[in-house]
């Protein structure tokens, strides 16, 4: 048996919130969620399983809780150990009822061979009288993709995985061809994986970015759903393709990112920005969230510098047809600005810093990765906070934009978290999620049955 030192620390101990604390109430319109799955056979009425190529039966169960509180969600595969995978099971992609997740079994000597992952779409129920389900896809091989390439859309009952591609390789031998690119896509419908080849026009990508045409990197896909269906590819430093899965035309749309608030990165800022930047669909409109910290030199426990707070800025953008239009300002707030006498129990729930208090203690904090809500009525941003960047425990904040004030404080568990970086996303299938009264969220002891008779039949 192997040993489970090449997964995060914490994997195998999943938090104790989540699940039962809504039984029989409504649930939240949309979380926070830890995209990396914890090990343990815990058992509600969100679980579903299925069986994998191999023919073991793996399953999936999750635990919403209201934001800022991150949710989170467990796997088991009867019969496998925990070593026995090469990664945490990741969440890919979300959209409305449906989730896509890589899982990876095997030595984690081969955790970089595409061929080792495996791909589920978790979908919750869709009716009074159809549970939630797990099901295996079909390997996309020779179709290849990384996890920042690929997006989920839901068209209620049925979805499409959708991922798109360019040549990496072309690009660093110079013969790369700007604006083309491949789609790799898969229906519902007949479980086939296809390629096609889609492109934006040179002049359309540089009216709209002013600038030489470059590689587009994306590091996220968020799903606009409508009619045509559109997805999102979005290079955060760069520009965002639109492609409109359920249409026949290649062709791709394009708009350009607004300005960075650090000009000096230029556009080789795509690394700093997949930390410092988020992006969200809502109510038809983009959403940008933007985070710069700020530091000064100084001797101490923090090394050779000291945070010395930071500024948000928003941004917003209409999903229409045309190129020309420009990203409008949102709000800019900086760390001293933020209000919190309004409640002081809420700053007592932020971490404790030995000298510091009130809006000081918030400048001196390791703060970063912004996150939109997904709720189009508020202007709350969420930020990840550590007295340490090594910590093992962080916190959660959420901030009003609209007028500056610190809205909700909740602890997070960071110890598979490096420093402030990704760690959760935002997820709408909560709302689809039932969580039955007579669970009660309790942990089902292992080798009981499932529940639900789509679970059932998987264990006769």
């Amino acid at each position: 048996m192997r040993n489970s030192d090449h997964l995060r620390r914490g994997s195998l101990h999943p938090p104790s919130h989540g699940g039962a604390d809504l039984a029989g109430a409504p649930m939240p319109s949309w979380v926070l969620l830890d995209f990396r799955a914890y090990f343990s056979d815990r058992r509600n009425s969100t679980t579903a399983a299925c069986l994998t190529r191999d023919g073991k039966l793996i399953q999936v169960t999750f635990f919403p809780a209201h934001p800022p509180r991150v949710s989170y969600f467990c796997v088991h595969c009867q019969g496998e150990e925990p070593s026995g995978f090469a990664m945490e099971p990741k969440v890919l992609a979300t959209h409305d009822n449906v989730l896509l997740l890589r899982i990876s079994i095997g030595s984690p000597d081969e955790m970089m061979c595409h061929y080792l992952h495996e791909y589920y779409v978790y979908k919750a129920s869709v009716g009074a009288d159809a549970g939630p389900s797990l099901e295996l896809l079909p390997h996309p091989s020779p179709y290849l993709f990384y996890d920042e390439q690929v997006g989920i859309l839901s068209r209620g009952a049925e979805y499409a995985v959708v991922a798109l591609r360019d040549d990496a390789s072309a690009y660093h031998r110079g013969s790369y061809t700007p604006g083309e690119y491949d789609v790799c896509l898969l229906n519902s419908e007949n479980k086939i994986w296809t390629t096609k080849g889609v492109s934006v026009p040179l002049d359309r990508q540089q009216a709209s970015s002013g600038e030489e045409c470059s590689r587009h990197e994306s590091s996220k896909v968020i799903t606009i759903g409508g009619k045509p269906g559109t997805v999102a590819f979005v290079d955060l430093s760069r520009g965002i393709l639109l492609f409109d899965v359920l249409q026949n035309d290649p062709t791709l749309r394009y708009f350009t990112m607004p300005p960075q608030l650090n000009d000096s990165l230029g556009r080789r800022g795509s690394c700093r920005q997949r930390y410092s930047r988020d992006i969200a669909f809502v109510n038809g409109r983009f959403k940008i969230v933007e985070f710069l910290g700020k530091t000064v030199p100084v001797k101490g426990s923090h090394g050779d510098y000291m945070n010395d707070g930071w500024v948000v800025g928003t941004w917003g953008k209409e999903v229409t047809s045309s190129q020309v239009d420009r990203w409008s300002s949102g709000f800019n707030l900086a760390s001293h600005n933020i209000y919190m006498d309004h409640n002081p129990l809420l700053a007592e729930l932020l971490p404790k810093l030995p000298g510091y208090e009130g809006q000081l203690r918030l400048q001196r904090l390791h703060t970063g990765r912004p996150l939109n809500s997904q709720l189009a009525q508020r202007r709350h941003i969420y930020l990840m906070t550590k007295v340490e960047l090594r910590d093992s425990k962080a916190w959660v904040i959420a901030i009003d934009m609209s007028n500056g004030t610190l809205q909700e404080v909740a602890e997070f568990i960071a110890g598979r978290t490096c420093v402030t970086s990704s760690a959760f996303i935002p997820s709408t299938i909560s709302k689809h999620l039932i969580m039955a009264p007579d669970s009660k969220g309790e942990e089902k002891r292992r080798g009981s049955k499932l529940q639900g008779p789509h679970l059932k039949k998987l264990l006769c």
